[in-house]
């Protein structure tokens, strides 16, 4: 998960986890300094400076990467990525607001969260 200090944000993204992680699904979060391109992986990169999506552009992410590729998502640090790193890498934005990278990780899990009870045919509560 990262070094999410906050207890609450920290419990809150441990609940979806827990909630996805084992049931045919694995949910990581990586830092940067962890970041290693990897053939089989599909990297999307959050930063404020990305691409805005709607709920549905971003299920359509997911179930392209889940049914060829791992996904994974690596979360900008305070100061944000060089305008190098970010060439050629797809860069979604979670909101006009800036988020904090533990905020950010709470409100990803629970997107994807969302996503999974579509997938799984639940009644996801709004």
């Amino acid at each position: 998960m990262g070094k999410i200090k906050n207890l609450f944000i920290k419990d809150g993204v441990r609940e979806y986890l827990k909630r996805m992680n084992g049931k045919g699904w694995q949910i990581k979060f990586v830092e940067k300094s962890n970041y290693k391109e990897v053939k089989e992986t599909e990297w999307i990169i959050l930063s404020e400076h990305g691409q805005k999506c709607t709920f549905k552009e971003f299920c359509n992410i997911l179930t392209k990467g889940y049914s060829s590729r791992k996904i994974r998502f690596l979360i900008g640090p305070p100061e944000g990525f060089t305008k190098k790193f970010l060439i050629n890498k797809k860069v979604l934005s979670l909101s006009s607001l800036m988020f904090s990278a533990e905020i950010s990780a709470l409100v990803l899990s629970e997107q994807i969260y969302r996503f999974w009870t579509v997938e799984k045919g639940k009644t996801y509560v709004r």
